[in-house]
């Protein structure tokens, strides 16, 4: 029972919770597991799964012309290109209905910025909505220097869920019994994920650093193809994609977390690995520096050679009771899902 004596009712849009590719469906979680959230009525809709993102985008429409009423919030989760327009279809039946429109913009968008329809894309999100969601300083920045935002904006980062609280909860331990050291590099397989350069950089790599792979998408096939020209199967493990369930326990038991991505708003992978204790080796570039900092929760570098990276995660691993230490109490102090769900829900009261 709802003991809230003003609750708010949410219409939460976004892909698949816990099981979809990407990472929303797990930087949403820690916003509905929080106590601050549970006070209100939140629903959930799912715009867009990897089974059919027609019929759920119907089913999305319905609800909104059937259920919504006016004063409800609708906070509609954008990802690319053709998931920001999905939303703003929602968007605009939500706001014809009287309920206020909450975007909240998870996209890496320095190079769809650049591109005119998109920002005419970006024009039609600002002209419909109550408030526009960033989650680092840096995406609201790529925006803003492109384009003038009318709508009130706040920025407000991804919290970890229950599991990453767990973890942080309990000590991390750097023992290492064998000689292997395991490096981890988890992700959708995306071509700007920094994934060939994982597998370049692992030529560079002591003999007992071994590499597991988890993930699926369209650049797998070339990742197949690096691994037997550079003769590597004996050092880079392909572990496919892991679920929610099970990529926690693969991260306890990993010693460093290890992706040079380009194509990152924020990263909860990052964020999920710094939970478990996990040393970070990434770039610098984008939003990493935001959600990961140099020489204290990780290593950070300014080039993408695979012989710096790999002394790089050398070093991580020399300095992983440091590091990881470190990132463990930055993580629960900064991405509180309490505290977070608390600074989005004063932005969406005071809308």
């Amino acid at each position: 029972m709802n003991n809230n004596k003003n609750p708010i009712k949410i219409w939460l849009v976004s892909t698949e919770l816990k099981v979809g590719f990407g990472g929303i469906s797990t930087a949403l979680l820690g916003f509905i597991q929080s106590d601050t959230f549970k006070k209100h009525d939140v629903n959930v809709i799912i715009s867009h799964a990897s089974s059919s993102k027609f019929r759920y985008w119907i089913n999305a429409i319905f609800t909104m012309l059937n259920e919504v009423k006016s004063g409800d919030i609708v906070w509609l989760h954008c990802g690319n290109w053709l998931s920001t327009l999905r939303k703003l279809s929602i968007a605009l039946i939500a706001k014809a209905k009287g309920a206020k429109v909450v975007f909240h913009m998870h996209e890496p968008m320095d190079k769809p910025i650049e591109n005119w329809s998109y920002r005419a894309l970006i024009k039609c999100i600002d002209l419909t909505a109550n408030g526009l969601i960033f989650i680092t300083d840096w995406g609201q920045r790529l925006v803003e220097r492109k384009m003038a935002i009318g709508s009130p904006i706040a920025v407000i980062a991804n919290p970890f869920d229950k599991v990453c609280e767990t973890a942080l909860e309990s000590p991390a331990s750097y023992e290492n019994s064998t000689n292997i050291i395991n490096i981890l590099s988890m992700a959708r397989i995306e071509e700007d994920k920094g994934f060939a350069l994982v597998v370049e950089t692992a030529k560079y790599l002591p003999d007992n650093f071994k590499i597991k792979i988890a993930g699926d998408g369209p650049f797998l096939e070339e990742i197949k193809r690096l691994i037997l020209l550079f003769n590597l199967s004996d050092k880079i493990e392909l572990l496919g994609w892991v679920d929610y369930q099970d990529k926690h326990q693969l991260i306890a038991s990993s010693d460093v977390f290890f992706l040079p991505s380009k194509l990152d708003s924020f990263g909860m992978c990052y964020l999920e690995a710094m939970s478990f204790g996990l040393p970070i080796v990434a770039l610098n570039f984008g939003a990493i520096p935001y959600v990961v900092k140099d020489n204290v929760t990780g290593l950070l570098s300014n080039k993408e050679c695979p012989r710096v990276l790999a002394k790089a995660i050398e070093s991580a691993y020399q300095r992983r009771e440091y590091l990881g230490t470190k990132g463990k109490a930055y993580v629960k102090n900064k991405y509180s899902p309490e505290l977070l769900s608390q600074q989005l829900l004063s932005f969406i009261k005071e809308l």
